[in-house]
């Protein structure tokens, strides 16, 4: 009850609820636990699963937890073909999965189950996986299949895990996702109301089950078995009649395999060189397997990691940024919220990635809809560590043609190395006369923005960045709030203050409060934004002399000691501001700083501070 994918699940359902529904939920709940004392009582505590907080019922057993557990499996050993069912109400298919998988192509959403059903069942018969999903049209009827030549199933394989949602006859030890979420065969009806399963284990008969809607509730019979079905050394073929009109549509406007994929959404998959996964379409002759990983565009981490190279575009799979072949799924990757603010510019290449005990299993973390996985831990850290090794390779190399062409200003640097570094793409990066500095320790610098003769003027003599020709209005603000803004040019105040009309396409408040006491300017009406900004609308003629009177060629300082690096000239579209840069990641540093000890021609143009 306490692990987190259980908290998640019990999360989803007590959203949907009202205060009532979760009243009458709270008294079908029954924790057992375990307890090593000889005593055992009966309590009530709180559960927090998140979003919610829930009461519980909790046993506390010690001798009788064992004896529980005998008597549920005598109870329920014995199970007969009459107690085949399989039934929910239609309420749970609109109030839990429906939203759970709102943001996706539904097809996709049932596609992805079943393909992931089909090939853990050839893992859990010691085979490679091999699948065959197919697409028929015969006039307005449209099925799916899908087929795979995994351990089949049996009666009660159907009965305890194909037909209990939530259950999984996967071992722990097992690869891949599911059996951690997703709904499996659930998720038939987000398409369809019928859906046929033929399934021989071996030694077993076959069976044959037919799972449909009736009376706004799902529910399961037993279908004859024709042994002709088992074609190709099939164990397991599960039919969908499609009732979707769009899916439907789309599905009979193709003219193509390759039309189809990109309906299925496997148009960018791939399989390891082990794996066999074909489409049918019985518009076209033949079938299309899914293309097998290319490791020719890939770095090697070690036996389960294979990453994409970085630069190496023209070596690039189709596949997208931000993906990865996790086991055999293709899903989305992100790194969380605790990605730090050097990576923020930096698109998660692609990998591929085979977990197993010992090396990645904890690591990998799907979200309740198998939609995105999250990475973590030691996968996390080797994947950053590959991105930062790239980085700084493209950034030393860089930096050595800069200065084998004799380029090396500061503003040489900034335009022609750091754009193409996509690790210090936007990051703000500190310069001085010829050289980058890669703050170590943290470091206050200059920021320049509207001209880069300024700039240059400037970084003679000081660390400092030419940010961009012009900043935008929220940026400006909170430099103005945080007290970093040094000088700024009258054209901003006429354009945010003297020409606005509101806060919408002015400076807000806040701001402008500051903006007016540090200039001292009085009478303004702060008690709300409307009273201030009639005052603004009503005096602004007077106010852009009051700029004017305190400029000096154009711009208006609040630290005089910054006026004598910019020098004479009429500069009102310049903002001078300091800001504090703050160490980049650790790890990087220390690959960077291991790879400029090699290198002694650019020593003194790529500065670790």
């Amino acid at each position: 009850i306490g692990d987190d994918n259980v908290k998640n699940v019990l999360d989803t359902i007590l959203d949907v609820m009202t205060e009532e529904q979760k009243k009458e939920f709270e008294q079908r709940i029954w924790v057992l636990a375990h307890v090593e004392n000889n005593k055992e009582y009966f309590e009530e505590t709180e559960l927090s699963t998140g979003r919610n907080k829930v009461k519980i019922k909790k046993f506390c057993l010690d001798e009788s937890y064992s004896e529980f557990y005998e008597a549920l499996s005598i109870a329920t050993h014995n199970i007969q073909e009459k107690d085949l069912k399989f039934t929910i109400s239609e309420n749970a298919i609109d109030l839990l999965i429906k939203p759970l998988y709102q943001n996706q192509d539904k097809f996709k959403v049932v596609v992805r189950e079943l393909l992931q059903n089909a090939m853990d069942a050839c893992k859990k018969a010691n085979k490679s996986i091999k699948v065959t999903i197919g697409v028929s049209i015969d006039g307005d009827n449209v099925k799916l299949s899908v087929a795979d030549c995994g351990i089949g199933m049996d009666f009660n394989d159907i009965t305890n895990y194909f037909l209990t949602i939530g259950k999984s006859s996967k071992n722990e030890d097992d690869n891949g996702l599911t059996g951690k979420f997703g709904i499996g065969i659930l998720s038939i009806f987000l398409i369809g109301k019928e859906a046929k399963v033929y399934s021989q284990k071996e030694a077993s008969k076959p069976i044959g089950i037919r799972i449909f809607q009736s009376d706004n509730e799902k529910k399961i019979e037993k279908i004859d078995v024709n042994n002709g079905v088992f074609k190709n050394d099939f164990a397991t073929i599960l039919e969908v009649n499609i009732d979707d009109e769009q899916i439907a549509k789309k599905l009979k406007d193709a003219r193509k395999i390759e039309e189809v994929m990109v309906v299925l959404g496997l148009d960018n998959y791939c399989v390891w060189d082990d794996s066999e996964i074909s489409i049918v379409f019985n518009k076209a002759e033949g079938a299309k397997s899914l293309e097998k990983l290319d490791f020719k565009g890939m770095t090697r981490i070690n036996d389960a990691l294979y990453i994409e190279e970085i630069y190496a575009d023209e070596k690039r799979q189709k596949h997208s940024k931000g993906t990865a072949l996790i086991n055999d799924m293709i899903t989305r990757i992100t790194f969380g919220t605790t990605m730090n603010n050097l990576l923020e510019n930096v698109e998660i290449p692609f990998f591929a990635i085979r977990t197993r005990k010992g090396l990645y299993a904890e690591n990998v973390k799907p979200n309740l809809s198998r939609s995105e996985v999250e990475i973590e831990g030691k996968l996390r850290e080797d994947i950053i560590s590959y991105i930062y090794e790239e980085e700084a390779n493209k950034l030393i190399s860089g930096v050595k043609e800069q200065v084998k062409i004799g380029q090396i200003s500061a503003l040489d640097l900034r335009d022609n190395v750091i754009s193409n570094c996509k690790l210090l793409k936007n990051q703000k990066v500190i310069y001085t006369k010829e050289a980058i500095i890669i703050p170590k320790r943290g470091k206050f610098f200059i920021q320049v923005y509207g001209s880069r003769e300024i700039f240059v003027k400037i970084v003679d003599e000081k660390c400092c960045d030419y940010c961009s020709a012009e900043i935008n209005k929220a940026e400006l603000g909170d430099m103005i709030a945080y007290d970093k803004v040094k000088g700024i040019g009258i054209a901003y105040l006429c354009r945010y203050i003297c020409n606005a009309t509101g806060s919408y396409n002015g400076f807000r408040m806040q701001v402008i409060k500051k903006l007016f006491g540090l200039l001292g300017i009085t009478g303004v009406p702060y008690d709300n934004a409307t009273n201030m900004w009639a005052f603004i609308l009503k005096n602004k003629d007077n106010l852009m002399k009051i700029f004017e009177e305190k400029a000096q060629d154009g711009i208006i300082w609040f630290e005089k000691d910054y006026k004598s690096i910019v020098g004479e000239g009429i500069f009102n579209n310049l903002v001078i501001a300091e800001e504090y840069k703050y160490c980049f990641d650790k790890k990087f540093i220390e690959i960077l700083e291991s790879k400029l000890n090699c290198e002694t021609d650019i020593g003194s143009h790529l500065l670790l501070e």
